[in-house]
């Protein structure tokens, strides 16, 4: 440049006398004579560090705010819908918010914000209730249902700041979340929790937790009711809850919760009685999953206690009627035994124990064809003949006799005497129920009357009781000849 007339201006680092460096800035400019020769050249010296630094503070924070600008476009575009209300128009907005919206940029720029409230009037409703609130440093939130343009609505939760824009008098950053399927989630989980309350207070149950390593118990205020407390009271700890058990089951429920959840079972059920505040004693059950950690150590227990208490009374109020009953069936001198539909042995009385010299708990559960002693001809005669009764199917009561020998086994029958066996036996809807049998001595022949459906047949049943160990009154089955077997002194069957 200075070659050809030029001047040339440069900055280069230069160093001072002391070793310091400085940025110099150098304006060289060449002199030529009246004949155009350049004769010198004149040199303009100027210290520029200040200025240098000044420079690439100022290029480094324009690169900042690139950097930050790209930052909030990717975060605003990636954010979930917000928009930029400016003077009641839509003014920015990001994808979240067009697709929210159901339609493209261009359809909703610069779009008046009343139609996300349905009309002009809802939207100045809402101006008025969150303007006044509305400031640069502090957000306002809210709820409201809001429209698309094709007219549809939503749920939506809405939280807004005011902006400071230059040629704006009022503008808003507002950042929409369509909550409609939170809603119906909430709306379900409430219809739930209702009916779980429901089914707690119709079946008499009270949900617990308890965490076994910090100690902490939670129950249901449904619990806490029954239990006697106020339903936002509870033990707070598992020695106030075993103080709540009635004190001849304290100890028991103790061991028994410890023996489960210090072994591998994943449950537990017991029950126990507890003293209520006001001083009732009521039965309960208790039923709860363990859940143990990798190691199989208990961790936590979750499950429900039921009152049971006017089931343990009906319980008890059966039980003495069974007594009662069992009693009267012990006074009756003739003996007596019953089965159940499955043809088992339920019961006996006392006089049958005597006069056959058997123990009742050696028979009961069992049946005829369990009974080794028999022969299997005559098992298989007893089957048959409650196989051919239960085929009828026929509804009511049905009675029948059997005749059955029963060879010389005192002091009810001496050798050669038979005995009337009378059954009665309870038809429900074509299923047998169980029946009752009834033993009396008898040498004369007899005629069995048998009622069924409003039928009465006669059936002669005249047997030698040197021939007929056993007949039975079978419709049209004729007289079934015995077992001309003599039984080694066996109890009386039926």
């Amino acid at each position: 440049a200075l070659l050809s007339g030029q001047s040339w201006r440069g900055t280069f680092i230069n160093q001072r006398r002391d070793g310091s460096l400085y940025h110099d800035e150098v304006t060289l400019s060449p002199v030529f004579d009246e004949r155009g020769k350049r004769i010198a050249i004149v040199g303009l010296h100027e210290e520029v560090s200040e200025r240098m630094r000044a420079q690439a503070e100022l290029q480094r924070r324009e690169r900042m705010l690139n950097e930050l600008l790209e930052q909030q476009t990717a975060i605003f575009d990636n954010a979930p819908p917000m928009v930029l209300i400016c003077d009641r128009h839509l003014r920015q907005f990001n994808p979240a918010f067009a697709e929210l919206m159901g339609e493209s940029t261009a359809q909703l720029q610069g779009r008046h914000a009343s139609f996300l409230f349905g009309g002009e009037a809802p939207f100045e409703a809402f101006r008025s209730k969150v303007m006044p609130g509305l400031h640069p440093h502090e957000a306002v939130r809210d709820t409201a249902v809001l429209y698309r343009p094709d007219g549809s609505v939503f749920h939506a939760r809405l939280s807004g700041r005011r902006l400071q824009m230059e040629g704006f008098a009022n503008a808003s950053l507002w950042v929409i979340e369509d909550v409609t399927e939170a809603r119906k989630a909430e709306a379900a989980l409430r219809e739930i929790h209702e009916r779980l309350e429901l089914a707690q207070e119709a079946g008499k149950i009270g949900v617990f937790d308890v965490d076994l390593l910090s100690g902490r118990i939670l129950w249901s205020s449904k619990l806490s009711v029954m239990m006697g407390f106020a339903p936002d009271k509870q033990p707070l700890s598992r020695d106030e809850w075993l103080a709540c058990l009635h004190p001849q089951d304290r100890q028991r429920a103790r061991d028994h919760f410890d023996a489960c959840i210090n072994g591998t079972q994943d449950s537990v059920r017991d029950s126990w009685r507890v003293v209520r505040q006001d001083g009732e004693v009521r039965w309960f059950l208790e039923a709860a999953r363990i859940f143990r950690d990798e190691t199989g150590k208990a961790t936590r227990v979750v499950g429900v206690n039921v009152d049971i208490h006017d089931q343990k009374q009906l319980e008890a109020q059966v039980a003495a009627q069974l007594d009662f009953q069992q009693a009267l069936i012990d006074a009756i001198p003739v003996p007596l035994f019953y089965k159940g539909a499955d043809g088992r042995y339920t019961g006996f009385n006392r006089a049958y124990e005597q006069a056959f010299g058997v123990n009742r708990s050696d028979f009961i559960g069992k049946t005829v064809q369990e009974l080794a002693f028999l022969p299997e001809e005559l098992r298989m005669q007893f089957r048959q003949s409650g196989v051919a009764r239960q085929n009828e199917g026929r509804g009511g009561f049905v009675r029948f006799w059997h005749v059955l020998r029963h060879l010389g086994h005192a002091p009810l029958l001496g050798n050669g005497e038979v005995a009337t066996v009378f059954v009665q036996r309870a038809i429900e809807q074509g299923k047998q129920g169980g029946f009752a049998c009834a033993i009396a001595p008898h040498q004369a022949d007899f005629f069995a009357r048998v009622e069924c459906d409003g039928d009465v047949v006669q059936q002669h049943l005249g047997a030698p009781a040197q021939d007929d160990i056993f007949e039975s009154d079978h419709e049209n089955a004729g007289r079934a000849r015995g077992l001309r077997s003599a039984l080694p002194r066996p109890p009386c069957v039926g």
